[in-house]
């Protein structure tokens, strides 16, 4: 018989039950040591890891405004309004939008969240060393994703938004209309904080969500759009007052009316002494040409009455200029036309010369004298008097164009007027709207908010999370477990011979005899 040279293939075998205890006595100090360091394992764990506490509140669903019953139409009866289970979980989609959580978490900041308290003692220091470690491992693993393209790289925002809506559980209580919102925090106090904060601005969400949109902020932007515009159209009335030489139209208009009036006057009278002196010039001229002349000896000269006569003109002229000041000013039309008969006067003077033939010595006669000088004084008042005639035309044709000016003016002035009047009419009426909508926005949001917090916000007093209990229990079973489970293995994998058919197995030949085993030996 030849004896088999190959060893037997390592198969697993289960222990049978009479081996089971026998192996729990032989292995009992490596189970006792793999519990008691997955204890510690765990208590060390636990140590590192911050406590994390529940926050929760609590939110009815009352019968607003929004669940009313549609109007009867005739007789017909309509079914009373009631609370659905679609409402509620309409209002736990409202609570769970990205939306919502985005501007909570904008409202705290980014460094709220990502804040940690100044670590003081040494057990502080390691825990939050131990907690760096591990957020660094989490950002390496979580950037390596990225890098592969597997997940896309998220903002310090995103990442806070992430982190709320993964600490925050919203369900409905089951046969009632409250809504139960859990949040779980290691800071009860920021917890309670923040929860309070979602509260708020959940319902301004569950308003505008309501409520009948953009009616206060129709009203609002068209009264800021016609204020904005009233403002300009007074602004171009005053403009185009000033590009027009313009202030104030009525008074403007009653002033030219009066100088025009004044000069039409002053005209009128010029007009009569004109025509007088016109009848005495051809009167004398007729005389002067019937009287005949004579041959002069000797000549005496003597000052010119003419121009003596201007210059007591220009004299009263004067005197009526300062007279004149006191009541215009030096830009009226008055003072301007006094002026321009001074010049003129003036100009004849110059005009003249300042001496003339008194006598001559000769046979001459004396009365052909007196009517030439006679002539020429009613000749010079004819020329002054026409040159102030042909002036009051001339400021008569200026007030005319002015007021022409001045009514083509008004009409443009009193489009803006009536433009600006309508502008204002218009912002009164939607200023009104303004407040009136806000009334009615306030009251219609008290029909709104159906919302009723039936709990504020409060956290529990004994963390939530890690249970000290379980988590000694999971460590018993897994220390207790895994090193049991470890020995089986490698029991059942270890080659050994434990019955009369292992030994037939391996050496190929009958078992004939048994020796009993002394425990002695």
């Amino acid at each position: 018989m030849k004896k088999s040279e190959s060893r037997p293939n390592v198969t697993f075998k289960m222990p049978g039950l009479g081996r089971i205890v026998p192996i729990f006595i032989q292995h009992r100090k490596f189970i006792v040591t793999c519990t008691v360091l997955v204890l510690v394992a765990m208590f060390c764990v636990l140590l590192i890891l911050d406590p994390k506490y529940e926050v929760s509140t609590s939110v009815f669903i009352q019968f607003g405004r929004e669940m009313t019953a549609p109007a009867t139409v005739g007789d017909a009866l309509v079914m009373p309004a009631s609370k659905r289970p679609e409402d509620i979980i309409s209002e736990i989609e409202i609570m769970k939008s990205r939306h919502l959580w985005t501007a909570l978490a904008n409202h705290f900041g980014e460094d709220y969240f990502f804040g940690e308290p100044e670590a003081v003692s040494f057990f502080q220091k390691v825990k939050r060393t131990a907690r760096h470690a591990y957020r660094a491992v989490r950002e390496a693993m979580s950037g390596t994703l990225v890098t592969l393209g597997f997940r896309r790289e998220l903002t310090k925002l995103e990442r806070v938004v992430m982190a709320l809506q993964n600490s925050v559980e919203i369900e409905p209580i089951r046969k009632s209309d409250v809504i139960e919102i859990r949040m779980r925090t290691t800071d009860p106090d920021s917890g309670e904080e923040i929860l309070a904060k979602f509260l708020e601005l959940y319902q301004e969400n569950h308003m505008k969500a309501h409520k009948i949109p953009k009616a206060k902020e129709f009203f609002q932007d068209e009264t800021k759009s016609l204020l904005n515009r009233l403002c300009e159209a007074e602004a171009a009335r005053s403009k185009f007052k000033e590009s027009q030489g313009v202030w104030f139209i009525p008074e403007q208009r009653s002033l030219l009316l009066g100088w025009a009036k004044e000069i039409r006057s002053r005209q009128v009278q010029k007009e009569v002494l004109l025509a007088g002196l016109d009848a005495e010039i051809i009167q004398l001229t007729s005389q002067a040409d019937s009287l005949p002349a004579e041959r002069l000896k000797t000549r005496e000269e003597k000052r010119n009455p003419a121009r003596e006569k201007l210059a007591s003109i220009l004299v009263d002229l004067e005197f009526q200029k300062q007279a004149q000041a006191k009541r215009f000013q030096d830009d009226s039309r008055v003072i301007i036309d006094l002026q321009r008969q001074i010049s003129d006067t003036k100009v004849a003077m110059q005009e003249m010369s300042e001496y003339l033939i008194a006598s001559k010595v000769m046979s001459q006669n004396d009365q052909l004298i007196k009517v030439q000088q006679a002539l020429l004084t009613k000749t010079s008042e004819q020329a002054g008097l026409r040159a102030q005639v042909n002036q009051g035309r001339q400021q008569l044709l200026n007030i005319q164009q002015e007021l022409n000016k001045l009514e083509s003016v008004d009409v443009e002035s009193n489009r803006l007027d009536r433009e600006i009047v309508r502008l204002e009419i218009d912002y009164s009426l939607y200023a009104d709207n303004v407040e009136e909508t806000r009334i009615s926005e306030a009251m219609d949001m008290a029909e709104i908010l159906n919302i009723a917090v039936i709990a504020q916000p409060s956290s529990s007093l004994r963390p939530v999370s890690p249970s000290l209990k379980l988590c000694f229990i999971g460590a018993i079973i897994i220390g207790f477990g895994g090193s049991i489970a470890l020995i089986f293995i490698i029991d059942g994998l270890r080659p050994a011979v434990r019955s009369r058919q292992d030994v037939m197995d391996l050496l190929a030949v009958p078992v004939l005899a048994r020796i009993p085993e002394d425990k002695r030996l």
